[in-house]
């Protein structure tokens, strides 16, 4: 098979446009052993900016709810191929519940090329991806639940705290960033998510020797932690 270039990195800020060839893609059979079936979860086949604080005051009124933020790119998928766990680690976490006894709410953010023209093209390019690689049913209703600088109405790309709260109040506006966790394989956008007052985990990326996490699996017990917590 012909190498392929990820259509994601291709849309990453500071990459020139390729052209893109015609590709075949597949959807992975997970198998239903190792860390995934210790777990009870079955393989399934499917085709701040420094010094800028928050305005948000909270609010006893405000609907209180956990949600996880993903990277896309050499977080859950490389060169448009779903990493080793991804779909396992999202299950086990849909099946995690809060102290109310309610689920946590995932969501995605990432940098997609700016041009304000063009963000429906851009965001339905972004959609198919996850389709794709047969994650986009974690992430309905994408248009709440998946947030794209493409969206901005400036030009600003993570880690700026503004993605980040736009991510939120689209999930549940006004939302703590205390109450929010943030997974990537960007050790400085972990540090700045930190920063804002959000749990974040460095996930070891393809390419990558160091991390928090080397295998994606190994997220659901610090996400369970976080999710189950006062």
């Amino acid at each position: 098979m012909l190498a392929m270039v990820s259509r994601l990195d291709q849309r990453r800020v500071g990459l020139e446009a390729v052209a893109e060839p015609a590709r075949v893609f597949r959807c992975l059979s997970l198998s239903s052993h190792g860390a995934g079936a210790a777990m009870g979860i079955g393989g399934e086949t499917c085709c701040r900016r420094p010094g800028l604080r928050s305005a948000v005051v909270d609010d006893p009124r405000r609907v209180r709810m956990k949600i996880i933020l993903f990277d896309l790119g050499d977080t859950l998928e490389h060169t448009d191929i779903l990493l080793p766990g991804a779909r396992e680690m999202l299950q086990a976490v849909q099946q995690l519940h809060d102290p109310n006894g309610q689920p946590p709410v995932l969501g995605l953010v990432s940098d997609f090329s700016p041009l304000p023209e063009e963000i429906a093209r851009r965001q339905q390019e972004y959609y198919d991806i996850l389709q794709q690689l047969c994650i986009r049913s974690f992430f309905e209703p994408v248009e709440k639940h998946v947030t794209l600088s493409t969206e901005m109405v400036s030009l600003i790309f993570k880690p700026d705290e503004r993605i980040f709260r736009q991510a939120i109040d689209k999930i549940n506006p006004g939302g703590a960033f205390h109450d929010t966790m943030f997974i990537t394989e960007s050790r400085p956008h972990v540090e700045a998510a930190r920063g804002l007052g959000m749990q974040a985990i460095h996930f070891r990326g393809p390419r990558q020797t160091t991390g928090d996490v080397q295998r994606l699996i190994d997220l659901v017990p610090l996400i369970r932690n976080f999710v189950e917590a006062e």
